[in-house]
């Protein structure tokens, strides 16, 4: 999928941008942290959810903002989701 992971990033060249990625759970809170290094964009979500909403929002600002989501082959699930599951693997 050309992702890779550093020093606790998912890295992954996209569209001539690199793009660093992460996020984090525990009981009662979730969030999302992505770069995009060249653009010198940072968007941040923290959360006190203990539900998956959070993942919707995120990639629902990208498409607002008309980024492309960092996880391309995965369009049919948030990239929360995606993280999650490499998390749990």
């Amino acid at each position: 999928d050309g992702i890779a992971y550093h020093l606790g990033w998912f890295i992954q060249h996209l569209g001539g941008n690199t793009i660093l990625f992460h996020s984090g759970e525990s009981t009662g809170f979730h969030n999302m942290v992505y770069m995009d290094v060249q653009k010198d964009l940072v968007i941040s979500f923290f959360s006190n959810r203990d539900d998956f909403r959070i993942g919707e929002a995120f990639d629902a600002i990208l498409k607002t903002m008309g980024i492309s989501k960092p996880v391309l082959n995965e369009q049919h699930r948030s990239t929360f989701a995606w993280l999650n599951a490499v998390y749990a693997n």
